[in-house]
């Protein structure tokens, strides 16, 4: 169909070189993230029922949101 498609990989997912058997959980891959954009190259997504896909790392910048301490007045 020729398709393409942009989306983001989280939580326990695991990424695998095309046609290889060693599985990486995607939080190792994040550590290694810069803001360069950076191609992993074909691999397998998802161990349970792979999808083959190109994949690339990339680390955007902080938004600058803060965490603001929770307040019982702020609750009303």
């Amino acid at each position: 169909m020729g398709w393409d498609f942009v989306g983001r990989v989280g939580g326990h997912t695991m990424l695998s070189p095309q046609a290889a058997d060693n599985w990486i959980r995607v939080e190792h891959i994040f550590e290694t993230a810069t803001q360069r954009p950076r191609y992993l190259g074909y691999i397998d997504i998802v161990r349970r029922s792979p999808l083959a896909c190109h994949a690339y790392l990339l680390k955007k910048k902080k938004q600058g949101r803060i965490k603001k301490p929770y307040s019982e007045s702020a609750v009303k």
